[in-house]
């Protein structure tokens, strides 16, 4: 099975799967996409386990986990699957709040653009400032999924989306944006 999305943060290691479970899609034949972590003893990690309902909600495609910078916020994609091959994506976010996450909330429109596939979210450190990166296929990029960014302002609102450009993105689907703030690279 696909297992995706690899992030570790304090020797736990959050990932994407399509593990089979019972929360199946029986239109496309195929199990839905959950979030697993796995704790890590000495140099291995113990068998992943799934995530609670909060970010495994039944019915639909659950993926792709990032932190802010302070690991007080989470982000995770949810999508319905359209067609064998097309998904509608979404990015929510949860903040860590007297020792629990919240519920998930939906981004705004600046990330979430009405009738397009937002995807894919990953939280990078510019200049000391915080930007999530993300892939999607809204109008204005340069064709099918592009990787976007958008300031994550103080005061936890988000400034419009920015396309990466040419030097990032093609006519092609460009996917799974990383950056490395210590290099300075996406």
């Amino acid at each position: 099975v696909s297992e995706y999305a690899p992030f570790e943060y304090d020797s736990t290691l959050y990932c994407s799967s399509l593990r089979f479970s019972n929360d199946k899609d029986v239109k496309n034949n195929i199990n839905f996409n959950k979030l697993y972590t796995a704790k890590q003893k000495g140099l291995a990690f113990l068998k992943a386990k799934e995530l609670d309902t909060l970010f495994n909600k039944s019915g639909i495609h659950n993926a792709n986990t990032c932190f802010n910078k302070d690991f007080t916020k989470i982000f995770i994609t949810r999508c319905s699957q359209q067609n064998a091959s097309f998904f509608q994506c979404e990015i929510l976010f949860s903040n860590w709040e007297n020792n629990k996450w919240t519920d998930l909330k939906r981004l705004p429109s600046q990330i979430n653009a009405a009738n397009t596939n937002n995807t894919q979210p990953n939280v990078g450190l510019i200049d000391n400032e915080e930007y999530l990166f993300f892939s999607s296929n809204r109008s204005g990029g340069l064709g099918g999924q592009d990787i976007w960014y958008s300031k994550i302002n103080a005061d936890g609102t988000y400034s419009a989306a920015i396309n990466a450009g040419p030097k990032v993105n093609s006519v092609e689907d460009e996917i799974t944006p990383f950056y490395v703030h210590q290099q300075k690279m996406l």
